[in-house]
């Protein structure tokens, strides 16, 4: 059947519209953060520090590629710097930063000093541009088909998770069509996609660093990787893995238990009761506590403000808001695109089945974030919005019982109070007992409008102090890769981009150096994939895919 001329017309606008939003995206500046900006670029901060500066990495640009993304955060630098100056000597490859603007003065000034002086610019020639603008059609035809984009797809590889995370990091609480920062998030992953894809298809990449393994960048370079089988290394001063797949670095969450057991019975019963402590001083409002030290405000607190939950004869939900522009998809594909879509889920569901639904967003919560949830009840007016300053010593002694989250901390927290707490997603507590874990959307409606109690007795208490031990502790080795990441912390007072910082690394950076090398070569001598189960035996350790076409890179230091 001849289509009408209408229909032609639009599809031809259509068409004429991607290219010009393509086009313009393209041209659009960059608007790059400075953190730091010098006075005198003669006499920067790091003359004044005399801060060293490491051998440069192979500069034969005929080599293979080591990648990392330019993270300025300068001991996130220094440690894969360190990391990549090992692995360029081991498989004799160059090292490049790479980004979509060229690099900050102050990164130059930083990675050059670190050995790294080339930086790759994510851009297109004419070629590739009719390339990625034949891509970017069929993207625009995705999302106004299907009004998403996080199933997006280019040659089996998902980019739309990236893309539609880095969209939501721009200030957007949930997929908007007509928002311009869509297309430029999805014009971006396109364009680094086929930017690399030669660079992957010869061979010519023998592994990448990532200061993160989610949104456009640094993500999306990780995915391409995982699809080439090339190693992608994730590295900070508490860990060094080595991960094959997406979501692979979260599975960790599953092993707790063998981790635990793995550990000398000494070790277990001093976290044992260093956890018992420590959590015990946290829901009793007690700041700061642990791996929580950029805590500033509790929700733990014996303070009691006016009554918040109404007396009723319904069932009741707490639901704790997450920061709706973080990646909601942390540690696997979540249940709902974003943290909006599921609020909504939540709020048809208590109106459904009639449960009185409260809303309770963090303490240190931003006033955006309560715009979008006040919006939120415009739409679904029995929504109740609590107020921030309620403790959930107050909200028990009100009758609540049964709290929803995603995957946060308030998992291990709040059973020790009385309350059961019900994970959307999966999440850090997933190998435990002492949380729900819904795995479906059917499931997850079932959790919520059934609510039967979970028991905390004294076996399921030493579950969450178990938990604790590992995820707190044994996930976060103080000396792994610096010399004291506390001391660290304290003398810098936690400002990790100012002078104090240089001035650390400066004293410091061969120490960091010699751990970093240390760790990396016992990785690759082991081919570990988590550098936690150093401490287990070699049959329950993971390996890395001795089958990868790298295998080499891990052989040459046996």
């Amino acid at each position: 059947m001849k289509k009408s001329p209408r229909v032609n017309a639009i599809k031809l606008i259509r068409f004429l519209s991607t290219i010009f939003i393509a086009i313009c995206l393209e041209c659009a500046p960059e608007r790059v953060k400075i953190r730091f900006n010098p006075k005198n670029k003669k006499n920067d901060f790091f003359q004044k520090y005399n801060f060293p500066q490491l051998n440069s990495c192979n500069l034969d640009q005929n080599k293979n590629l080591i990648l990392l993304d330019t993270f300025s955060v300068p001991h996130w630098a220094v440690i894969n710097a360190s990391a990549a100056q090992k692995l360029s000597g081991v498989s004799d490859s160059n090292v490049a930063t790479f980004g979509f603007a060229k690099r900050s003065h102050f990164e130059e000034l930083l990675y050059s000093r670190l050995g790294i002086s080339r930086h790759l610019k994510i851009k297109i020639s004419i070629k590739i541009f009719i390339k990625t603008q034949k891509v970017f059609l069929r993207a625009c035809k995705h999302i106004w088909k299907r009004n998403q984009i996080i199933d997006f797809e280019i040659n089996d590889l998902n980019i739309g998770l990236d893309v539609y995370e880095s969209f939501l990091r721009r200030g957007h609480a949930t997929f908007r069509l007509y928002s311009r920062d869509i297309y430029r998030e999805l014009w971006r992953g396109i364009i680094q996609y086929f930017f690399f894809l030669p660079e992957f298809e010869a061979g010519r990449v023998t592994c990448v660093l990532v200061s993160h393994d989610s949104y456009v960048g640094p993500g999306l370079l990780a995915r391409i990787a995982y699809k080439y089988s090339v190693p992608v290394f994730l590295i900070n001063p508490f860990e060094l893995n080595i991960v094959e797949r997406p979501f692979q670095n979260y599975e960790r969450f599953l092993h707790y238990r063998n981790y635990f057991s793995s550990q000398p019975t000494t070790w277990q019963v001093e976290s044992l009761s260093r956890s018992r402590e420590e959590l015990s001083s946290r829901v009793k409002g007690v700041i700061g506590v642990g791996t929580m030290s950029y805590q500033i405000k509790s929700a733990f607190t014996n303070h009691r403000i006016p009554r918040q939950i109404r007396l009723s004869p319904n069932k009741k939900l707490l639901v704790l808001a997450h920061d709706f522009f973080d990646n909601p998809h942390a540690y696997a594909r979540m249940l709902f695109d974003d943290f909006y879509q599921w609020l909504e889920y939540i709020a048809k569901t208590c109106l459904e089945e009639n449960i009185d639904c409260y809303v309770k967003l963090h303490r240190d919560y931003s006033e955006i974030e309560l715009r979008v949830l006040l919006d939120l009840r415009d739409i679904y007016p029995h929504i109740i919005i609590l107020d921030t300053e309620v403790s959930y010593h107050q909200l028990y002694e009100e009758g609540i019982r049964f709290v929803t989250t995603c995957y946060g901390s308030a998992g291990h927290e709040l059973p020790l109070l009385g309350f059961t707490v019900i994970n959307a997603s999966y999440n850090p507590h997933i190998a435990y007992s002492f949380n729900y874990h819904a795995s479906s959307l059917e499931e997850y409606g079932r959790l919520i409008s059934e609510q039967v109690g979970l028991v905390i007795d004294s076996q399921i208490e030493s579950e969450i102090f178990e938990f604790y031990s590992v995820h707190s502790f044994l996930m976060w080795p103080d000396t792994f890769n610096m010399g004291s990441y506390s001391d660290f912390v304290a003398q810098t007072k936690g400002d990790f981009a100012g002078e104090t910082t240089l001035d650390y690394l400066t004293n410091n950076l061969d120490l960091i150096s010699r751990k970093v090398g240390t760790n990396l070569e016992e990785a690759l001598n082991f081919r570990r994939t988590f550098s936690v189960e150093r401490s287990l035996q070699n049959s329950l350790q993971h390996r890395w895919n001795t089958e990868t076409p790298w295998a080499p890179l891990f052989d040459e230091l046996n």
